[in-house]
């Protein structure tokens, strides 16, 4: 049984959570507030989930004629990678001013790595995150997120293997279990009228005015 995943193999269970629904709404979220600029950063090693919110993001902006490629990134899924990622984004020519994070640990490492940096979250930077427990509630600002619940899934996981030694076949292979939903928090707001980039040192420098 293949948990938080899901792709093509003949009698194989995959037990997850359906995230497309809930990616586009995030994204829709940003651009009603907005923000024209949106990045993304997931993990460097697809799976079926990270796929699901990639393709959400794309073609949302798509549709809207305000995709970027330069604004895609693909990172390691760790803390310190979201604070290489914040430190990134801040310095980019006409650089983003909100970011879809797909990963919890990035978007924790990245907020953390603001506060460092003297970026303001969100009169700075809007940030969506990615949260499979309640770590969106154990960070400043509450972290606006798109949300999984994986315990629920775990359980799923488990009574399908107990039904497989068990003998009893289940003959769908995908159980998509709660859809993932997105959260609302305090991590997101309009773009700022000067979208300033910020160095590692604290330093602002003046970009152009309204770069959403």
């Amino acid at each position: 049984v293949v948990l938080g995943d899901h792709f093509h193999r003949p009698g194989l269970p995959f037990v997850f959570s359906e995230s497309a629904a809930a990616s586009r709404q995030a994204i829709e979220h940003l651009l009603s507030l907005g923000h024209t600029r949106i990045a993304f950063a997931a993990c460097e090693r697809e799976d079926g989930d990270h796929r699901d919110r990639f393709e959400a993001y794309c073609s949302t902006l798509e549709a809207r004629g305000l995709l970027s490629p330069d604004l895609i990134g693909r990172i390691p899924p760790h803390r310190l990678d979201g604070e290489k990622l914040i430190r990134n984004l801040m310095g980019m020519p006409n650089r983003p001013t909100a970011v879809f994070i797909a990963d919890p640990l990035v978007a924790v490492g990245a907020i953390n790595e603001a506060h460092k940096m003297g970026v303001k979250i969100p009169e700075d930077l809007s940030i969506v995150g990615f949260d499979d427990t309640d770590m969106r509630t154990l960070i400043y600002p509450k972290m606006t997120a798109v949300c999984q619940d994986s315990r629920m899934l775990g359980q799923v996981a488990f009574e399908r293997l107990l039904d497989r030694l068990a003998g009893r076949e289940d003959s769908t292979p995908y159980h998509r279990g709660q859809a993932a939903w997105l959260e609302i928090n305090e991590t997101t707001a309009p773009p700022p009228e000067i979208a300033y980039h910020i160095l590692p040192n604290r330093t602002r420098l003046a970009a152009a005015s309204r770069a959403n």
